[in-house]
């Protein structure tokens, strides 16, 4: 499991009053709170107009990185944003996000390409989120080949709340375990599978795809890892 810490959150209205007040201790204390309860990555996303926004995520996270080495996910909307914080962040860390909706992929894969960035990838195109499972591997399909082979891609299949009572999914809505198994199939089979070799903190390679530890873990017992498994480094 990977967990990504978004409480530094310009959405939050917490967090909104400090952005406003600059109240640096506030967000200092958050990133630190955040990689001390063990986040992977402690998202970064400042939630303000569009005229103020790069300064304010680089204001976010200078501070973030004063108090912590957890790698950062930058997160915005948008992908040029995105691609320009990139350049704040003193070591790689985690773009939130792209999807096959307008230029985001064109943006950022060049920015990330063949180094040890990685990448969180909404299952949506420029027609919405797909209801169904199958559309939404044609989209991943879509994504993959348009930069998987540079750039390391989590996935986010983007799950729909659903009421109660619902005639718009009544018969037709595909059960979330379904998905996984067809994103597991896809993965036995090698079709998406992340070049191998990988490096593990113990010494041990492995491939990312294995059914271990989905994308990033290797599987096998491994006495470094807190997880229990050889990690990717």
């Amino acid at each position: 499991m990977i967990i990504i810490a978004e409480k530094i959150n310009g959405s939050i209205p917490s967090v909104a009053k400090a952005i406003e007040a600059k109240d640096a201790d506030f967000i200092r204390n958050l990133a630190k709170v955040q990689s001390e309860s063990g986040a992977d990555f402690i998202d970064v996303c400042a939630s303000v107009e569009v005229s103020r926004e790069l300064e304010t995520l680089k204001w976010l996270i200078d501070l973030a990185q004063e108090v912590t080495d957890t790698p950062l996910a930058v997160d915005s909307p948008s992908a040029e944003t995105c691609a320009k914080a990139i350049d704040f962040c003193k070591k790689p860390g985690l773009v939130n996000s792209v999807s096959m909706e307008g230029n985001k992929i064109e943006v950022v894969f060049p920015k990330i390409a063949n180094t040890k960035w990685e990448c969180v990838a909404l299952l949506c195109d420029d027609t919405g989120i797909p209801r169904s499972a199958e559309k939404r591997l044609e989209v991943l399909e879509a994504l993959m080949k348009k930069g998987f082979s540079s750039a390391l891609i989590l996935m986010e299949a983007g799950i729909y709340s659903l009421p109660k009572r619902s005639s718009t999914f009544s018969g037709r809505w595909d059960p979330i375990s379904r998905w996984f198994s067809m994103i597991a199939r896809r993965t036995r089979q090698g079709t998406w599978m992340r070049k191998p070799p990988w490096n593990c903190r113990c010494g041990g390679q492995g491939n990312a795809a294995t059914s271990g530890g989905g994308w990033v873990t290797g599987g096998r017992p491994c006495s470094v890892s807190s997880r229990g498994v050889c990690i990717r480094i």
